[in-house]
C-alpha cells in the first residue's frame, strides 16, 4: 500500500515507526511538518545515512510551521489545508501520524490530521494509524504490534545511533537504551527464545477500514 508517514519533527519517526519505514520503504513517503535551521539539518542528516545504507523512502519537507513557534490555531488551519490536498492529490491508501502529546506542535499535527480523515470519507485512504514509541507498554483492545526480526531491529538501532552522533542529540543514550530495553522486554517468558522486536499503533476508528496491517 501506498504509506504516507507524517512527522512533527525529523526523528520523531525514527523513534516510532522505522520498523515500519524500512519494511515499507518503496512504498513509503515521510513528510516533516515543522521546520527551523535545526529540522533543516536533521533532514539533511537522515537522507544521507538512507543514501548510503540504500535505503530507498522518500523524505519531503512541508514547512508548514516554525518548530515550537508561531501562532498554533493557525498552524492548525495551514496543517489542515495541505493534508487535505496531500489525501486528495497524491493516492495515499494508507496514512500513518503521530499519537497526541503534551507537545503543542504535536497536538496540532495530530488534531489536524484527525479531522482531514474525518471530513473527506470518499478519500482513496483506506487505513490509518497513530504510530506511538515502541517501548510504550500501553495495554489498548485497539492497538496493533508489527514485530520485526533481529535483522531489522539492528539496523534501526544502527540508523539511530548515526543520526544521534550527527546531530549530536543528548538524549541518544537514553534512546538507545530504551530499544534494547525493548527487545529485551518482549521476550518469551520461562524461554530463551526472543521475540521480535515491536512497534505500536493505535487504529484510527475514524476510517471506515484499518484493522490489519
Amino acid at each position: 500500500m501506498k504509506t504516507l508517514i507524517i512527522a512533527p519533527h525529523v526523528d520523531d519517526e525514527l523513534y516510532s515507526c522505522l520498523g515500519y519505514v524500512l519494511t515499507h520503504a518503496k512504498d513509503t513517503t515521510i513528510a516533516y511538518v515543522t521546520h527551523s535551521e535545526e529540522q533543516s539539518h536533521r533532514f539533511w542528516v537522515l537522507s544521507e545515512i538512507f543514501k548510503k545504507l540504500e535505503i530507498s523512502v522518500s523524505l519531503s519537507k512541508l514547512e508548514i510551521f516554525e518548530d515550537t513557534k508561531g501562532n498554533l490555531p493557525l498552524s492548525f488551519h495551514s496543517c489542515l489545508d495541505i493534508f487535505d490536498k496531500l489525501l486528495t492529490n497524491w493516492g495515499f491508501t494508507r496514512v500513518l501520524f503521530n499519537s497526541e502529546s503534551h507537545h503543542q506542535d504535536h497536538e496540532t499535527v495530530n488534531r489536524a490530521m484527525r479531522v482531514a480523515l474525518r471530513s473527506r470519507p470518499s478519500l482513496q485512504v483506506k487505513e490509518a494509524f497513530e504510530y506511538d514509541y515502541c517501548y510504550n507498554n500501553v495495554n489498548s483492545f485497539d492497538r496493533i504490534d508489527l514485530t520485526y526480526d533481529k535483522e531489522t531491529f539492528e539496523l534501526i538501532k544502527e540508523i539511530t545511533k548515526r543520526f544521534d552522533k550527527e546531530c549530536r542529540v543528548s538524549k541518544s543514550d537514553e534512546h538507545v537504551s530504551d530499544f534494547n530495553k525493548a527487545f529485551l522486554f518482549n521476550q518469551y517468558i520461562g524461554s530463551f527464545e526472543c521475540k521480535p522486536y515491536a512497534e505500536s499503533f493505535h487504529i484510527a476508528k475514524y476510517v471506515k477500514e484499518g484493522k490489519n496491517f
